[in-house]
């Protein structure tokens, strides 16, 4: 993925150096919860519910942005502006690429945990 970041490795040190103690706990709480926002951006998608898919997206794309991965969070905000326009055009596409990138995400935050 040339030119794509799917850590903002600096951003994760600033949140480990503040949290301290409780950064694991930090990255756990992101995962279980994007994990469900994923559930939820795909049962919105599935109901054909434009609204929902923007307002999951939106919040999704909040998280993403405080946890420091900024190419799921510019993903989200594609889908959050396409459920807003109510333009659901390629949208299992884009959710399929969310989902690629969050397991991405996932992934290399999995690794951070307890270093």
């Amino acid at each position: 993925m040339t030119g794509l970041q799917h850590l903002d490795i600096e951003a994760l040190e600033e949140l480990r150096d503040v949290m301290e103690d409780e950064f694991d706990c930090l990255i756990e709480t992101f995962i279980t919860d994007a994990d469900k926002k994923l559930v939820a951006l795909k049962a919105a998608i599935e109901a054909n519910d434009p609204s929902e898919i923007g307002k999951v997206s939106h919040s999704f794309k909040g998280s993403c942005s405080n946890i420091g991965a900024p190419y799921l969070s510019d993903l989200c905000k594609i889908s959050e502006d396409k459920g807003r326009n109510e333009d659901t055009t390629d949208i299992d596409v884009l959710y399929e690429q969310i989902k690629d990138e969050y397991h991405q995400v996932k992934n290399l935050l999995s690794e951070q945990l307890s270093q």
